[in-house]
């Protein structure tokens, strides 16, 4: 197998990523796109369709379209679903965890994970258009908050669509990796703030990255905040444009409120980056066409209060991890609305001291790390990734101008899995002649032939007091020394790289 794919799947959006020698890009579909609509309209018993085709149908007829999908899989009680049965004009059963869509002819009875299969479907044909193999491996992405049963659903479905499921990982980790977050740096600790805001629902994730591992600190989700959100306040905006014009309340007709929702979501899309800075649609009300001029300055004040909302979740995350603004070293920006360039500097001004990624576009970004993510998981399936790494020989030390120079310190012993991080503090009694030696062989023994030098680092400018080393033996049997004093201001680092004899086992 040559090929592997990440899919993420929303409630407003899908996007199939693809890794293929060394190199990931996101797959457009057949009308070219790179991002498909999670939607599904029922034509009637027998004829279905997906995406934007599905998209354009439901404008038609509202109660024949299965939307929100995701948010279905989380929501079982049936208060929560009546809620969604009136966002997604789609007839709701709590039972059996089933959803009904309505058909000219009767009623289509079709279980979650049917909706997903679908779904799923849609997107291999897309994967199946740009690479013709025998088996399509996936990594799949989640919200955190799926239970292990809404986990099964998803496997389940995957596997019906006919994607080989290699693992499901949470899409917040799946950002961090589509930037290799941890996976190519010496830091051996930073804390990582994924913010996500997509069609429907913003959440903020805060991970502690070391050595490569994600763990999570805290996470938030607000419901109802989100693009649906933005695309209200320009649907507002221009209703009462068109009224003031021309005397009219299109809010009246359903008819020309879907018209207007959907010609306010193309200019969402579409402002900026293109000169054009016009919402219209023809014939929206009693044959009168929409064309109302919003510049960005003005879209920007009217989705001012709706962005000034998302630093909530954001300081609540915070403040859950017990953290400030300033112990975030990186900000990954992922879902649609982060496009949004008047959210991308609110980020980047609450954030000033960290680095804020969204280089890799916000609504691919997901997809991109599960496909790197399913490469990774596949290489360590081969044959030599059963053996784990040991630390082949004892590592010790000796330190000169310290407090304790005239011990011999065993930092590591033989067996020790690998790769690992030891970190000591140190007392530093002199300001020249500092120096420590690092060396391997059996720390239990008297005789010097049984050790071998690795390296001795001279250390001329550290200040009186104490010191911290962090010692990062890697599993290629290499080690990064670094030395910071008490305020983790870095004093020095150095890489000592064995000789071929040495190193693992």
């Amino acid at each position: 197998m040559t090929c592997y794919f990440g899919l993420y799947f929303g409630n407003t959006n899908m996007c199939l990523a693809m890794h293929k020698d060394s190199k990931t890009e996101v797959l457009a579909n057949a009308a070219g796109y790179r991002v498909t609509p999670s939607v599904i309209a029922f034509l009637d018993e027998s004829e279905k369709v997906v995406g934007l085709d599905a998209k354009q149908a439901m404008l038609r007829n509202p109660s024949n379209a299965v939307t929100n999908i995701k948010d279905l899989i989380l929501n079982n009680a049936e208060p929560e679903l009546n809620n969604l049965e009136s966002n997604t004009k789609t007839r709701v059963n709590g039972k059996n965890n089933s959803r009904a869509a309505s058909q000219k002819n009767g009623i289509s009875q079709h279980g979650t994970s049917d909706f997903l299969a679908i779904l799923f479907s849609n997107m291999k044909e897309i994967a199946c258009s740009h690479s013709h193999e025998d088996e399509y491996p996936a990594v799949v992405t989640v919200p955190l908050t799926f239970t292990q049963e809404q986990r099964e659903l998803v496997k389940k479905a995957v596997n019906e669509a006919g994607f080989q499921l290699l693992r499901i990982i949470s899409e917040p980790s799946a950002a961090a990796l589509a930037y290799n977050i941890g996976q190519e740096t010496n830091d051996t600790s930073s804390k990582c703030l994924v913010f996500r805001m997509g069609g429907i629902s913003l959440d903020v994730t805060v991970l502690q990255v070391s050595n490569g591992m994600y763990s999570v600190l805290s996470s938030v989700q607000k419901k109802n905040l989100g693009g649906h959100q933005v695309t209200d306040c320009i649907v507002s905006f221009c209703a009462s444009e068109f009224q003031r014009q021309y005397k009219v309340d299109i809010k009246e007709s359903k008819r020309s409120v879907t018209k207007l929702r959907a010609a306010a979501e193309n200019y969402k899309h579409v402002i900026h980056g293109t000169m054009n800075q016009r919402c219209q649609a023809e014939s929206l009300y009693d044959g009168i066409d929409l064309n109302v001029n919003i510049s960005i300055a003005r879209f920007d004040s009217l989705i001012h209060n709706t962005l000034q909302q998302c630093l909530e979740p954001v300081h609540e995350a915070l403040n859950t991890a017990s953290l400030s603004v300033s112990d975030i070293n990186t900000v990954i920006l992922c879902g649609g609305c982060c496009k949004i360039p008047k959210l991308q500097q609110l980020i980047s001004n609450t954030f000033s001291n960290a680095n804020i990624l969204y280089s890799i576009v916000p609504d691919e970004v997901i997809a991109v790390g599960a496909a790197k993510q399913a490469t990774l998981v596949s290489q360590s399936l081969s044959e030599e990734d059963y053996y784990v790494n040991l630390l082949s020989q004892d590592i010790s030390l000796k330190l000169t101008g310290f407090s304790n120079s005239s011990e011999e310190l065993l930092l590591c012993s033989k067996g020790t899995l690998i790769p690992t991080v030891i970190t000591q503090s140190f007392t530093v009694t002199q300001t020249s002649n500092l120096k420590v030696e690092i060396f391997e062989g059996n720390s239990d023994s008297k005789e010097d032939n049984t050790k071998s030098d690795l390296a001795v680092l001279n250390m001329p400018n550290l200040p009186v007091g104490d010191v911290y080393f962090s010692f990062h033996i890697k599993s290629d049997g290499s080690l990064f020394v670094s030395c910071k004093d008490c305020s983790s201001k870095e004093l020095g680092s150095a890489t000592v790289i064995p000789p071929r004899s040495q190193g693992y086992s």
